[in-house]
């Protein structure tokens, strides 16, 4: 809401909710209602920024599970490079048998 003309004068008044309704509470023309009306007026604007920012990142949720399951992608492919195999969800080295040993 911030300033209203009345007549030929400005008054500042700030809205605020009571029981589910808007009110309005009047504040007056003075260096106490323009200070108000700073701080309103620099809370509205850092509420957009957040906004701003939160509508360019996405959800951050997102953004760390595609982090995680890339991470776990490049294990996997680190650990299959390295000769580990899966075995029942837990990664085991492969074990090759050389021609050269002799069996017990």
């Amino acid at each position: 809401m911030g300033w209203q003309r009345r007549g030929n004068t400005l008054y500042y008044y700030a809205p605020r909710r009571e029981g589910g309704r808007v009110r309005n509470r009047y504040f007056g023309r003075g260096p106490e209602a323009e200070a108000l009306a700073r701080q309103a007026d620099a809370a509205r604007r850092e509420r957009d920024h957040v906004a701003g920012l939160k509508r360019l990142l996405g959800c951050p949720d997102a953004l760390v599970e595609e982090l995680a399951g890339g991470a776990d992608r490049l294990l996997e492919v680190t650990l299959l490079v390295s000769g580990y195999h899966r075995r029942d969800r837990r990664w085991r080295p492969r074990h090759v048998r050389h021609a050269d040993v002799p069996a017990r």
